[in-house]
């Protein structure tokens, strides 16, 4: 288990955290119906962001589980 491997797992908490924050915001916008009100593009735009949010927090757990497996197995 190296330096890398270390550095990656005390980043990854910070990381998910700002993401599920994004994740939040980004649904009380999709659930604010002055949203609506301003054209398909925006809402659009905010559910895409909303896709990749999500793929990147399972990305990041999965990761996380991973290196912290390589870590328990050392």
């Amino acid at each position: 288990f190296g330096l890398r491997q270390q550095k990656e797992l005390d980043l990854i908490p910070l990381t998910i955290q700002a993401l599920e924050t994004e994740q939040g915001d980004l649904y009380r916008a999709m659930g604010d119906p002055d949203l609506y009100k301003n054209g398909k593009s925006e809402v659009v735009s905010k559910k895409e962001r909303l896709e990749v949010v999500e793929k990147l927090l399972t990305e990041s757990y999965t990761r996380w589980e991973e290196i912290e497996q390589l870590k328990n197995e050392l």
